[in-house]
């Protein structure tokens, strides 16, 4: 899966590279993936929640003291086939 894939079934730059980070790094918390995709810290949630929406991204809870975090993944692969299948490029 490349770049241009990507972008050709509708995913908008940040949400690309917030994508490839999660990709990269496996569940993670939401500063690392804004650090490692270079997307400012205001945007990442609005574009984790873009890429949840796509079903390309999913959340956990994970329950700690002192603070409770949300822990962002890939979703599984079949997402992706699907929204490639979805998409008016490809159908």
């Amino acid at each position: 899966m490349d770049i241009s894939s990507l972008k050709e079934i509708g995913l908008s730059d940040g949400e690309v590279k917030v994508y490839f980070a999660l990709l990269r790094l496996g569940p993670s918390k939401t500063g690392v993936i804004a650090t490692s995709a270079s997307v400012s810290s205001s945007k990442i949630y609005s574009i984790l929640s873009r890429l949840e929406k796509k079903g390309l991204v999913s959340h956990s809870i994970l329950s700690g003291v002192p603070a409770i975090h949300l822990i962002f993944s890939c979703s599984n692969s079949m997402s992706t086939h699907q929204l490639f299948h979805q998409s008016p490029c490809f159908l």
